[in-house]
C-alpha cells in the first residue's frame, strides 16, 4: 500500500483472502479502494472537474483524505462562485454590486494566497471604475468640488487626467480671478495635474 500500487494490492490481499480469512485483509482491501477513489477524486479535481470529482469521493466521505478534499473542492466552488457573480457585475458597469461580490469571494475561508491577491486586484478595479463613473457625474452636473475629491486620491491613468483636464477647462471658465472658491479648486486641480507629470 505504501508504495501506492493500490490495485496490484487488492489483488494480492483478494489471493490472501482465498488461503486464509482475516479481517486485517478486508481491511487493507477497503483502505487500497478508498485510496483509489480518493485519488481519482484528485485527478478529477486537478482537471477542474469539482462536480465530478465529488460525486466520485463522496462515496468515501468517512475517510479524513476524501474530506479534506471535498471541503477545498466547496471552497473552491463556493470562491468561484461569488467571483463570477462579481465578474457579471463588473461587466454590466454595476461596480457597486461587483465589489460587493468580491468582498465576499475575498472572504471564503481557504483560498490561496494567490487568489486573495486576484481579487483584491478586482476589487480595487471595481473601486477605479466606480469612482470615475462618479467623478464623470459630478463633472456633468458642474459639481467641481466633488469630482476634485474623487480624483485626488485615485491613480493617475489617462482617463484620469482628462477629468481632472475638463475640470481645469471648466473651473477656468468660471471666472477664477473673481472667484475665492473656484481660484481654490482651479489650484487643486493644477496641482494633481502637476504632481503627475
Amino acid at each position: 500500500l505504501a508504495a501506492g500500487e493500490y490495485e496490484a494490492a487488492i489483488q494480492h490481499f483478494e489471493e490472501a483472502k482465498k488461503i486464509r480469512f482475516e479481517q486485517s485483509i478486508n481491511d487493507k482491501i477497503r483502505s487500497a479502494k478508498i485510496r483509489i477513489t480518493v485519488n481519482k477524486g484528485r485527478a478529477l479535481f486537478a482537471q477542474d472537474k469539482k462536480e465530478e470529482a465529488l460525486q466520485v469521493l463522496n462515496s468515501v466521505s468517512d475517510d479524513s483524505d476524501a474530506a479534506n478534499l471535498i471541503s477545498r473542492i466547496n471552497t473552491q466552488i463556493q470562491y468561484e462562485t461569488l467571483r463570477d457573480k462579481g465578474d457579471g457585475f463588473f461587466k454590466e458597469s454595476k461596480y457597486v454590486d461587483a465589489k460587493r461580490w468580491y468582498r465576499k469571494a475575498r472572504d471564503v475561508k481557504g483560498i490561496s494566497a494567490e487568489q486573495k491577491r486576484n481579487i483584491q486586484e478586482r476589487l480595487e478595479e471595481g473601486e477605479y471604475a466606480h469612482t470615475v463613473v462618479m467623478s464623470r457625474r459630478a463633472v456633468g452636473a458642474g459639481n467641481m468640488q466633488v469630482a476634485i475629491g474623487h480624483l485626488a486620491g485615485m491613480r493617475k491613468t489617462n482617463e484620469v487626467v482628462e477629468l481632472l483636464k475638463t475640470c481645469q477647462a471648466k473651473l477656468r471658465a468660471g471666472n477664477p480671478t473673481e472667484n475665492e472658491e473656484i481660484r481654490t479648486m482651479l489650484e487643486q486641480v493644477n496641482a494633481l495635474l502637476a504632481g503627475i507629470k
